[in-house]
């Protein structure tokens, strides 16, 4: 039988730091949503709001010894918002790239991720980032009030760079805002996906979580619950809904083939590897079992058609 549940936990798709999220099982689907705010401007106008692709970019910037990057930042986690450029000196490094503007937010510094970071976090990370420095960037248009006052403070300095999506009238009403509204972070097929409390190769035991993968392992949500009653429920709610939705396509595969060939059970289970035989230490890896007719069938991942051949 399916079931549908909705609720807060700590999520993460294993390469970025955990945050709140809410998630939603569906019966097919685990979906990850993040928060974020979204500028409400009442009668605000915002110039040329299009004038700046809002793709990522990267840019690639040459730290000089004086003024080092020539950027400012603001945001952060702590403010639910990414890190952004709020400030650009004149005719230092990043204003020299022509590339950057105020109001970008930073995703990467190199190879090093800042989703999820807070301000003090992402300062230590640009200082240490070496000379030659890339920044991966977005920019970022619903932080036109949260930097609103960046730019009023430094409106009559000649030195500064702005970004025109950011000039905001001066005749914002009040009814102006922020709202918080949740964004899909990641979606996972629930059909033979694989669900663990186990870390990855060991025998420990997540006390508070647990990890989900689709079928092809390479998409991962990791999930923190707040106590171990929530993680039972969590847990039982996404491994029925596995189990029904594998059921099903078994029954699908069963319609084409004889009934001594038919296929008893599929599932994932966890292949032990020796690492060493003395202490009997073992490394776990996941494997797709099928039991079809008097068969096995161990592969690395789910079939996509039907098993005919034996292995």
């Amino acid at each position: 039988m399916f079931r549908a549940r909705q609720g807060l936990v700590i999520g993460t798709n294993g390469k970025c730091p955990p945050r709140p999220m809410r998630l939603q099982v569906t019966p097919d689907t685990l979906i990850l949503q993040k928060e974020e705010l979204s500028y409400i401007p009442g009668n605000t106008i915002v110039e040329n709001v299009n004038s700046i692709d809002s793709r990522e970019r990267k840019v690639k910037i040459v730290r000089q010894k004086v003024g080092g990057l020539g950027i400012s930042i603001k945001g952060g986690s702590e403010h639910k918002l990414p890190i952004l450029i709020s400030r650009i000196t004149k005719n230092q490094a990043a204003d020299n790239t022509g590339q950057l503007f105020v109001g970008d937010a930073i995703l990467k510094v190199n190879d090093e991720s800042l989703e999820g970071s807070n301000h003090d976090d992402a300062v230590n990370v640009l200082r240490n980032a070496g000379n030659n420095v890339v920044l991966t960037v977005r920019h970022y248009g619903a932080a036109a009030p949260f930097l609103k006052g960046c730019l009023k403070k430094h409106s009559n300095e000649e030195n500064i760079h702005e970004s025109p999506t950011l000039r905001v009238d001066e005749k914002d009403p009040q009814n102006a805002k922020m709202e918080k509204k949740w964004v899909e972070f990641i979606s996972i097929p629930l059909l033979m996906s694989y669900i663990t409390r186990y870390i990855p190769g060991t025998e420990k035991l997540r006390t508070d979580s647990f990890e989900v993968r689709n079928a092809e392992q390479d998409l991962t949500a990791i999930v923190q619950c707040e106590d171990e009653r929530s993680l039972n429920d969590w847990v039982t709610t996404v491994a029925s809904n596995i189990t029904e939705m594998t059921y099903q396509q078994m029954k699908a595969f069963n319609k084409n083939l004889a009934t001594a060939d038919q296929i008893l059970w599929m599932g994932w289970v966890e292949e032990g590897v020796e690492d060493d035989p003395v202490v009997g230490q073992y490394s776990w890896q996941p494997r797709f079992l099928a039991l079809k007719g008097s068969d096995i069938f161990l592969m690395d991942s789910p079939p996509v058609v039907l098993i005919t051949d034996r292995s």
